[in-house]
């Protein structure tokens, strides 16, 4: 309702002689904004919800508001980018907006177009500014005493970061995110994303100082408290691994160091190296049932449906009677929306496993969707 009293059709006459003095027939552009309707923003929230129902790992309208407002902003802009410049003071990420965003002082713009990268004096002018700005204010000797002062002009040059950050620019996003812990030690926000900046990069023990500093600083804050227990156990994991690798290296025949290590590199988020060990597991180990199903496992934990698929055909030639097997399989193709295939396995998970595998099917919260589905309740519910 804010922006529909300054900026469109809606905005009321001032009244009084206090409007006219402060100028608000005179503040706002005369050309009103295209803004959405109650039945624009329903139809903007039916489509998150039918994009969540496709996709579980797309956002959440009604776990998360902010979902909402930035596919509300992304429509405003879509409908008024050629008529107007579009300056943003982000409140919560934007990422719809990043390929278009350019640093712009305190704030950033949204081109109209997106801009295929920053280029080097668009980046070297940002920093300059903003360095620049944080020696302006720490100048005033008020500013050490403004807390509130503080985390608001950390979280603008936090949006930066996120920017370069999201255009895969760790130098320049790691600088601002260095600004902007200099304004505010303790920015949440900033600290979870630097976070997972550096251990992008495998610096956990530089990340492990900055946080302990942060999190003494603000010691009932729970998630520096999460963040930093999460930086030393990557630091031990990092122990972990290269002791595993050493005896690898003593022991290349021994299948259950293989499992633990995928299993460690998993829990790293190390892909190159995991996928190049699974590769070499079924060279090693082609017959080998838990080595192929941590292989299965390791794949569909990261979503990637074809790779689960096929190691998975790979274990039912060991496997032929493993009815849970089947069901995975069946929840794999689901999912790949090959529905003719969902059925089959789902059919064979049955026969194989009996009563308890029909009743695990039934309760499965992935099939709730498909319960009236003929094919399913003959399945579930067969007739005698």
């Amino acid at each position: 309702q804010y922006i529909r009293n300054h900026y469109s059709t809606d905005r009321p006459e001032p009244k009084s002689w206090i409007e006219r003095w402060l100028g608000r027939d005179k503040q706002y552009p005369k050309a009103p904004l295209v803004l959405p309707r109650q039945e624009d923003i329903m139809a903007i929230y039916q489509s998150a919800i039918e994009a969540r129902q496709k996709n579980a790992l797309a956002p959440d309208p009604n776990a998360d508001p902010t979902v909402l407002n930035s596919m509300v902003g992304e429509w405003i802009w879509q409908r008024n980018k050629d008529q107007r410049h579009f300056f943003v003071e982000e409140s919560f990420p934007m990422e719809w907006s990043y390929p278009s965003a350019v640093p712009h002082g305190l704030c950033y713009e949204i081109k109209k177009d997106p801009l295929p990268s920053l280029s080097a004096e668009i980046v070297q002018g940002d920093m300059q500014y903003w360095r620049d700005y944080i020696d302006h204010l720490k100048r005033n000797p008020r500013f050490a005493e403004d807390i509130d002062a503080q985390r608001s002009f950390s979280k603008l040059r936090n949006t930066g970061g996120n920017i370069y950050k999201w255009r895969k620019m760790p130098e320049a996003a790691e600088q601002a995110y260095r600004q902007a812990l200099e304004l505010w030690p303790g920015n949440s926000e900033t600290l979870n994303n630097f976070t997972d900046l550096l251990m992008q990069q495998n610096r956990p023990e530089e990340l492990r100082d900055i946080l302990a500093k942060a999190s003494k600083a603000d010691p009932n804050n729970g998630l520096l408290t999460t963040l930093l227990s999460s930086c030393e156990r990557r630091i031990r994991l990092k122990a972990e691994i290269s002791n595993l690798e050493s005896q690898r290296v003593q022991s290349p025949k021994d299948a259950a160091l293989l499992q633990q290590l995928l299993g460690k590199y998993a829990e790293q988020g190390d892909r190159e190296k995991a996928d190049r060990l699974v590769a070499e597991a079924l060279k090693s180990f082609p017959t080998n049932a838990e080595v192929l199903r941590d292989s299965v496992n390791y794949f569909a934990v990261q979503n990637r449906v074809p790779e689960a698929i096929e190691y998975g055909r790979k274990l039912e030639k060991i496997l032929p009677e493993d009815a849970d097997l089947r069901l995975g399989m069946a929840k794999f193709f689901m999912v790949s929306g090959k529905r003719a295939d969902f059925y089959q396995y789902l059919k064979e998970a049955i026969r194989l496993g009996g009563l308890p595998m029909r009743e695990k099917a039934s309760s499965e919260p992935m099939f709730q969707q498909i319960q009236g589905e003929p094919d399913f309740q003959k399945l579930i519910h067969p007739v005698q």
